[in-house]
């Protein structure tokens, strides 16, 4: 088998995308080995010269919850004959514990986003996120689509959700870009670019 470049998430120590990673690095494939914190990444892993770490900020994150996304929707079409629903919940925003066990985030040395590592800080570990609802409201405020008429599909809930459903299918990309960039430092990083 020819050698490819695979995307590995989760690859803090201990995890499952570690041992992935490292396994795939070793049968020489390239690896881009992601996690919320590099420094976390295990030096076994990290020091082989066929793996890079990270990409920037939350690229990894947000990437693998829409490839869940399209890979729910698939589902629902393929499963669809036999009478299984699969629901997505596109939720909004929530207030729970995600990070509470998270230390601020590691950036390489020399990273570019170093200038705006306190902002990613804010972020990383929950500091900035505005406030929603709890994780039980949140729960009980699906539950009825989650076990509803079995029609499945994307289900839009919580704070926010429904405006940026909205933004997404009706606004052009260059305003989606700008509420969503707003105040995560891109500007700073734009202002600071050696170009």
């Amino acid at each position: 088998m020819s050698a490819k470049s695979i995307l590995v998430t989760g690859c803090s120590a201990g995890g499952i995308g570690a041992v992935i990673a490292l396994n795939l690095a070793k049968s020489s494939h390239s690896v881009f080995a992601t996690a919320r914190n590099t420094s976390k990444i295990p030096e076994e892993l990290s020091s082989l010269s066929n793996v890079t770490l990270n990409v920037p900020w939350m690229s990894a994150y947000t990437s693998s919850k829409a490839a869940l996304t399209n890979l729910s929707e698939c589902l629902r079409l393929e499963l669809s004959p036999f009478g299984v629903a699969v629901v997505t919940i596109m939720a909004g925003i929530i207030t729970s514990h995600f990070h509470d066990n998270d230390a601020d985030a590691q950036l390489p040395e020399g990273s570019l986003y170093a200038p705006i590592q306190d902002i990613i800080d804010g972020w990383t570990s929950g500091r900035s996120k505005p406030k929603g609802i709890s994780a039980d409201q949140f729960a009980a405020h699906v539950a009825p689509d989650i076990l509803g008429d079995g029609k499945g599909g994307l289900v839009w809930k919580g704070p926010n959700a429904g405006s940026i459903k909205l933004a997404i299918k009706w606004f052009p990309q260059s305003l989606v870009d700008a509420a969503m960039s707003k105040d995560q430092g891109l500007d700073k990083l734009v202002e600071k670019s050696p170009r």
